[in-house]
């Protein structure tokens, strides 16, 4: 017997609150950027699909860091 159900039908909206914070120093030869994604750690809203969200959309990770270090180094 088949049952329809129309859960995932309509994708809710979800809003993503992203954190990133640069600060440059040693006269701009270096460069640290700090990024939190998805601060409040929202779940992805349910899709009727292989992974039960839309992957081209939302990221399941949840909450995640980033720490990235550049150094220009002088000529």
């Amino acid at each position: 017997m088949f049952t329809a159900n129309s859960k995932g039908k309509v994708i809710d909206s979800q809003i993503q609150l992203d954190l990133s914070y640069n600060y440059r120093f040693n006269e701009g030869l270096t460069n640290v950027n700090f990024t939190i994604s998805n601060l409040t750690d929202e779940e992805p809203p349910f899709a009727r699909l292989d992974l039960n969200y839309d992957p081209f959309t939302h990221n399941p990770l949840g909450r995640t860091f980033k720490l990235g270090v550049v150094h220009k180094f002088a000529e």
